[in-house]
């Protein structure tokens, strides 16, 4: 049984993490932390949560908790992911991590050096439209992959205000806008599916919908090591909740898939004449992430059970964060940027 705390819970998912994790055999909900002690009473009263916290400290600190899940304004995660860390707690950064990519690197090295697991969740790598398409990349159903096409359109900002998260329209507290909020996921994802490395990535962003201090608008193309490019469209524009798309082509097909949080996933293959549309559905799971984010933390579980690496390292959402940097660098500038590394 892990013993879990929760940080921070002015987050549109801290509540759907509540749900999520109480539904786990293998996990508790033993506490939780955020400085709006209102806030936390009606939390610790809805959901039979005891330990409540106004210092993250406490909880930290505390015998009962094995691992920590944190929700805090991206520009605070770094530094209660490293306290959390030196405390002896994995720790689960919900993305991207951080303000800044350096924020992720103090995270690691704490980590490592605690040797304690850190991780994120990249939920969309456990959907299974998601799992099915990169085995189809494996097994070659599609040929050598020359490009990917992304959109992830949600909207409107003003649903972050509305669910006490208006820290997220802050640059100072979220980092950025959509770019850093949504397209990491498609970042992250087009990289896992793919095996590679982004090498460039070039874009622009701007604020022109809903004229805010983030950007609300991003557009970007990324190139990977072995050539292959990928577009992506990010914003805070749809008129509606959400506009997803994901499109893989390949040299010898083309992968479509239109994802959705509920209900079946359609994926369509072309090859040549041919048209194949294969249906998945999912178990439906109350709480945040659903079926999606019981696999990542029943694969995290097993991890840190077995001392190995999760799945999904700090690594991974690192390098997704590098990524947007670039884009911002290159708006600002209207060059390719380089991703470098950045780990000495």
């Amino acid at each position: 049984m892990f013993k879990i705390g929760i940080i921070g819970l002015h987050h549109l998912h801290s509540e759907g993490y509540i749900k999520l994790l109480k539904s786990l055999p293998e996990a508790e909900v033993v506490g939780l932390a955020d400085e709006d002690e209102r806030l936390l009473r009606e939390m610790g009263e809805r959901y039979g949560i005891e330990r409540l916290h106004a210092d993250r400290s406490e909880l930290i600190e505390g015998k009962e908790v094995d691992l920590v899940v944190i929700l805090l304004p991206h520009a605070l995660c770094p530094d209660a992911a490293v306290e959390a860390c030196r405390a002896g707690k994995h720790v689960v950064g919900e993305k991207p991590m951080a303000d800044r990519s350096e924020g992720i690197l103090r995270m690691m090295g704490a980590a490592e050096e605690a040797n304690v697991r850190l991780t994120t969740p990249y939920l969309w790598r456990y959907s299974g439209a998601a799992q099915r398409i990169k085995r189809m990349i494996e097994s070659d159903e599609i040929g050598e992959v020359v490009a990917f096409e992304g959109r992830f359109i949600a909207g409107p900002p003003s649903r972050y205000v509305d669910g006490g998260a208006e820290w997220m329209l802050k640059k100072e507290m979220s980092g950025g806008g959509p770019l850093h909020n949504l397209g990491v996921h498609w970042i992250d994802l087009f990289r896992w599916l793919l095996g590679e490395e982004i090498l460039f990535a070039a874009g622009r962003v701007n604020s022109l919908t809903h004229h805010l201090e983030i950007e609300d608008n991003a557009h970007a193309l990324l190139v990977f090591e072995g050539g292959a490019v990928a577009s992506i469209d990010i914003s805070y524009s749809a008129a509606d909740r959400y506009d997803l798309f994901v499109q893989v082509r390949g040299r010898k097909g083309v992968i479509s898939w239109t994802p959705k949080f509920d209900g079946a996933n359609l994926v369509e293959i072309c090859s040549g004449r041919s048209r194949e549309l294969i249906e998945i559905e999912e178990e439906k799971v109350e709480g945040y992430g659903g079926m999606w984010a019981v696999r990542f933390f029943e694969e995290l579980f097993r991890a840190i059970e077995g001392g190995d690496e999760p799945f999904i390292t700090a690594y991974d959402g690192y390098r997704a964060l590098k990524a947007v940097e670039a884009i911002y660098e290159s708006s600002r500038t209207g060059r390719f940027v380089e991703v470098d590394e950045g780990i000495d």
